[in-house]
């Protein structure tokens, strides 16, 4: 047995013959020969044969990795004889660095066992299947063309560069010394590193289909992501070690808010599936809530908790809801708004969900033990009040009460600044500063929408900073249950230029401490200002910790289409699928939109507490964009009057065609009385117990009584 050249040659002697064998270094033989004349003729083949071994050129089908070889720097072909022989693929240990140059088939870099570094970047490769490269630790192979790549054999493997292909899976489940992955604009569906125990870095972004990513290494306090979760918006669940170290290391919760997706530990479940629970919310009319008479409930808050982590969701328009949430024990209810009024049943269920992918189905039965009228009305601008400009108004007319409910509605505007233009339904009566429209058969829980446009002043009629009020009115009301909602009123102040993605609280940066179980009502403005038209949109607004998010309920939308989800108890989310919002340079009007929501502060705030609070809109994948932060402040009423001083004077008669009598039965002597109009300018004071409006014009006024000790309670009369 010797060596000759790197080849093993072993001769077994025993009388009268032998056997020569020639074995490569994988010990496979080539060549062997059992005759004994042919001994020394062998011996001459042998030394020629051996020459052409290590003179053996590698085949490369590609010509072009061929070529990019022969130039490679630093030099692959020692011989100079323009191929790449085994032995100078074999022999070569530094760094292998070919990107641009169309390769499209890498057979023949198997050979190159010695390489550490890897780099095919820029070409059109879209396999890659080369075991041989068992002591590569870092390979790249951005901006390729791979549907497929085996990485299986790569046990030294540390760093795993694939941005910009073509991959649905990949398997890294056989590389435990992988310490960086880069996956960034692939069509991957899922992605599983939990095998993964020395991963530092991923990318967790760009990745619009994926659904599912199992995190679960172990390693979740050591590991970072750049830009983590941008563009991802099909992203269902995440498997992690914890969800605190997950929201921490790999999560931007300043730029995100509160996951949209499910965070677990527990990994056992199918990928792509949720747990859900549908069904419907009906109002039973008298004939039960499975009878075609029963009334859809919309609007209604479903929620179910698991574990002290709360999912809630709308009713849409048919009563139907759809609520995604988490395995465990699930508690499911209606937050019922009204429950002094209405009973529900069940009042509640619950449901056991084992790992994912379970569906249930809950309907609830609404129903009124004694029929009741309540009618309640909102007024919100739709764009901002520029001089010279137009200003549209939608008034949302709901009835909240058990039956249905005709009347009508009144709007009255200072005509001083603003003229009537239209509206979407045509006024039944008007005024100088007046409209009137009515409604019929409104069914319970439904709402009236009306759409009007007016005509703003120009300077110096109404200039930047100037105050406009706005009131509407909800009529009958005289046996309503719920009077503080029949009457709403928004004063907006006069900018320069029109806002976009824009968040406004319509009562302002104040309320009162008397008013913390009167709702709060918030308008969310957007604009697409990209360069095409939007397909998918959402709003994310995470509600304030001095916000009771049970007392949540939508006021209107600019789009019919869509869903509302809620997580955690305050992180809500308005959901608009295929929208095909225009772009603003193409159409102005049909790029803007909004949702207008109300939700009421909770029992605990007090005097003192901010109530802050923006959005952030999403338009398909782009990064989000972020509204102004709007704030209201609670503060004391130091001038409210005592509940037997309001409740003991009155105003009489009202409405009133001229003369109005107070009438005071309290213990309190009145000693100033002041009469504003809608706009809040004073234009009447008297001492005296009759106040005359014969010479104003017919709407509504505001009469504030001031009595002792500075003591004053407003009451509003209306002028025919």
């Amino acid at each position: 047995l010797f060596l000759f050249k790197g080849k093993k040659v072993v001769i077994f002697w025993r009388p009268f013959s032998f056997i020569v064998y020639i074995y490569r270094i994988e010990n496979q033989p080539i060549y062997h020969s059992m005759n004994k004349k042919l001994l020394f003729g062998f011996l001459g083949l042998f030394l020629s044969s051996l020459h052409q071994l290590e003179a053996q050129n590698i085949s490369f089908p590609d010509g072009n990795l061929k070529t990019a070889l022969l130039n490679h720097a630093p030099v692959i072909d020692t011989n100079n004889d323009g191929e790449i022989q085994v032995t100078e693929a074999t022999n070569y240990n530094g760094d292998l660095i070919l990107p641009g140059n169309s390769i499209s088939n890498v057979s023949g870099l198997e050979y190159f066992n010695s390489v550490n570094v890897l780099n095919l970047d820029y070409n059109n490769i879209s396999n890659f299947d080369l075991n041989g490269l068992t002591g590569l630790t870092y390979l790249s192979v951005r901006y390729n063309n791979l549907t497929s790549i085996d990485v299986s054999a790569l046990s030294s493997i540390q760093s795993l560069v694939l941005r910009e292909n073509d991959l649905t899976s990949l398997d890294v489940s056989n590389n435990p010394t992988l310490e960086y992955l880069n996956v960034r604009f692939n069509p991957l569906v899922e992605l599983d590193v939990s095998y993964n125990v020395n991963l530092e870095e991923i990318t967790l972004s760009d990745l619009d289909e994926i659904e599912y990513i199992n995190l679960k290494n172990g390693n979740n306090a050591n590991m970072t992501s750049i830009d983590p979760f941008s563009n991802m918006p099909a992203i269902e669940m995440v498997c992690v070690d914890d969800e605190t170290t997950f929201l921490n290391n790999l999560y931007d919760l300043p730029t995100w808010g509160q996951p949209w997706f499910l965070v677990t530990t527990d990994c056992n479940f199918a990928p792509g599936q949720l747990n859900n629970i549908s069904g419907t919310v009906n109002l039973d009319a008298g004939s039960g809530c499975g009878d075609a008479s029963a009334i859809a409930v919309p609007n209604m808050l479903v929620e179910t908790s698991v574990d002290g982590d709360l999912f809630g969701t709308l009713t849409n328009e048919n009563g139907a809801y759809s609520l995604y949430t988490d395995e465990g024990i699930n508690a499911i209810a209606t937050i019922n708004n009204w429950s002094n009024w209405l009973n529900v049943n069940p009042p509640s269920s619950s449901a056991t969900f084992t790992g994912f992918g379970n569906l249930t189905s809950l309907d609830f039965c609404v129903n009124a033990p004694t029929s009741f009228e309540n009618l309640s009305v909102v007024v919100f601008p739709i764009n901002d009040i520029i001089s010279g400009s137009s200003t549209t108004y939608e008034i949302v007319v709901e009835n909240l009460g058990s039956d249905l409910r005709t009347g009508s509605v009144t709007l009255t505007y200072d005509d001083a600044v603003q003229s009537y233009v239209s509206a979407s339904i045509s006024p039944s009566s008007t005024t100088t500063n007046t409209l009137s429209f009515d409604f019929s058969n409104l069914e319970p829980f439904h709402t009236q929408k009306i759409q009007v446009e007016f005509q703003n002043e120009n300077s110096p009629n109404l200039t930047e900073g100037d105050e406009v009020m706005m009131t509407a009115e909800v009529f009958p009301n005289t046996n309503d249950v719920e009077t503080e909602d029949d009457l709403f009123e928004i004063i907006q102040t006069v900018i320069a230029n029109e806002n976009a993605n824009y968040k406004q609280v319509l009562e302002g940066a104040e309320i009162y401490d008397t008013d913390l179980d009167q709702y709060l009502h918030y308008v969310v403005r957007f604009q697409n200002n990209g360069a095409g038209n939007v397909q998918n949109l959402k709003i994310r607004d995470t509600l304030n910790e001095n916000l009771d998010w049970s007392s949540f309920r939508m006021v209107s939308s600019s789009h019919s289409n869509y869903r509302v989800e809620i997580e955690g108890g305050n992180a809500v989310e308005f959901i608009f699928d295929d929208i095909d919002l225009p772009y603003a340079s193409f159409d102005d009007a049909g790029s803007r939109g909004y949702v207008a929501f109300m939700v009421k502060p909770n029992e605990d705030a007090e005097v003192g507490d901010f109530i802050l609070g923006e959005s952030s809109v999403y338009f398909d994948f782009d990064p989000p964009m972020f509204t102004n932060q709007v704030s209201t402040e609670i503060v004391e009423n130091l001038s409210v009057a005592s509940s037997d001083f309001s409740a003991e004077v009155n105003l009489y008669p009202n409405p009133t065609s001229g003369l109005v009598s107070i009438q005071n039965n309290s213990a309190l002597q009145i000693e100033n009385v002041e009469v504003y109009s809608i706009t809040g300018q004073k234009i009447l004071t008297s001492t005296s117990t009759q106040i005359d409006l014969s010479a104003l014009n017919s709407g509504v006024y505001f009469v504030k009584l001031i009595a002792q000790e500075g003591t004053s309670i407003t009451k509003k009369v209306v002028k025919q």
